[in-house]
């Protein structure tokens, strides 16, 4: 996507001058005689790479919904494991390489600045978060007005809940995972007693969203920081588990689920009684 990659082009050269500046600071600690501007381009590198692999799986997510939730949450982890280091192949950050770097005809380290890959890091987070939500803000999830949120990052039209309890559409309302399935998505698609009316928003093509689906209306990182986890824009919601459509593997009578209090992926007995929230392909 062009607009990522000038934004991470952007990214990219403000972490360069914070770099930089840091430098400047520490410049009178550094090592006499070694060229400070090797180890400030190979940790811009550093950053530039942390930055555009955490955009990518944000761009992921955005293409298509199953590369959300816990593959977008595996994705970063991949991506700063890289930079962290700390993991199995990734022993040291890419900071500490560079600042372990011998040089035979000088001292020890090529770096003036040394042990920054906590504060940089922070730097690159905030950056990423900067973007992502100014390419999103306001654009995103969509209220039609109708009972019913738009999701343009996904193309997903979700249904909005209302307080209370003891009606459709109700926020406290709680389903067995075949009741779900079949009576409750029944009646939202406008089917009562036998007779048609109106689906919700006038659709009649809801369905219970796969666990893929409902994973990607979580506010991010995983777990996420708040309660609900999901923007108030889809009306209120509990922050307790949702079921997903989708069977767990190897046990039929256990079906996926989210508890959306932190963003946690679950699976239960498909005859206990949690929440529900429909979910149509769109426009």
């Amino acid at each position: 996507m062009r607009t990522f990659d000038r934004l991470i082009a952007l990214a990219a050269a403000a972490i360069a001058v914070v770099l930089a500046c840091s430098l400047t600071t520490a410049g009178a600690q550094g090592v006499p005689g070694v060229d400070p501007n090797k180890c400030l381009s190979g940790k811009t590198k550093c950053v530039n790479k942390k930055i555009a692999g955490l955009l990518k799986c944000r761009e992921k997510c955005q293409n298509k919904p199953a590369n959300c939730g816990v593959e977008q949450t595996d994705c970063e982890a991949r991506v700063r494991a890289k930079f962290d280091g700390g993991t199995k192949g990734e022993a040291k950050s890419c900071f500490e390489k560079l600042e372990a770097k011998e040089n035979p005809d000088r001292p020890p380290t090529v770096c003036t600045t040394k042990e920054d890959l906590a504060a940089i890091e922070a730097k690159a987070d905030v950056v990423v978060a900067g973007i992502v939500s100014a390419l999103e803000a306001g654009t995103r999830f969509v209220d039609n007005g109708d009972g019913t949120v738009t999701d343009n990052a996904t193309g997903l039209q979700w249904e909005k809940k209302v307080a209370g309890g003891g009606c459709l559409h109700c926020v406290y309302d709680v389903k067995t995972w075949a009741a779900a399935m079949s009576e409750w998505i029944s009646e939202v698609n406008g089917y009562w007693n036998g007779s048609m009316r109106a689906g919700l928003g006038g659709h009649s093509d809801w369905r219970l969203p796969s666990f893929a689906e409902l994973q990607t209306i979580l506010i991010a990182p995983y777990p996420c920081g708040t309660s609900p986890c999901v923007d108030p824009i889809f009306g209120p919601t509990v922050d307790f588990s949702y079921w997903s459509a989708t069977t767990f593997a190897g046990i039929p009578h256990f079906a996926m689920c989210v508890y959306f209090n932190s963003g946690a992926a679950a699976f239960d007995n498909k005859d206990f009684s949690y929440y529900v929230r429909a979910v149509r392909s769109g426009p």
